[in-house]
């Protein structure tokens, strides 16, 4: 497939250069799967566009470290109150997407975001079964 007319095939040169000093700046691990990233959004773009882009890449590369090598589970933790961690959420009600049906409601906690499933039927007693027939 050819690029449209005024489209490059690949980053200019200078973009290029841009997308691997920022690429460097990342952890190891991931420097490859990034410079190919970086390197396809920028494939279809004109020239002026891609310098620009490539910028940004470049000034967001420090952040984007910070978030590679920060311990996803750390963060949570870090983030959450004492009584969320001992599993005392303060629980609000949040209703569905879907405005068809009102019954479609959970509930949000206010603090760490947990959901907990709202019971829509009541429990047995044990006196009816199946369809409302007693066993009196």
């Amino acid at each position: 497939m050819t690029p449209p007319p005024g489209f490059l095939p690949g980053p200019t040169p200078l973009a290029a250069v841009l997308i691997s000093v920022a690429v460097r700046a990342l952890p190891t691990a991931s420097r490859n799967r990034y410079h190919d990233e970086f390197r396809a959004e920028l494939c279809c773009l004109r020239p002026g566009r891609q310098l620009a882009d490539a910028t940004n890449v470049l000034l967001g590369s420090l952040a984007l470290r910070r978030a590679l090598q920060e311990d996803d589970v750390t963060a949570l933790k870090a983030d959450r109150r004492l009584g969320c961690r001992i599993g005392r959420h303060h629980y609000r009600v949040i209703n569905g997407d879907n405005t068809e049906n009102r019954s479609d409601r959970h509930l949000e906690c206010v603090h760490c975001g947990k959901i907990k499933e709202i019971d829509m039927y009541e429990p047995s007693d044990g006196s009816t079964l199946g369809g409302g027939v007693g066993l009196v």
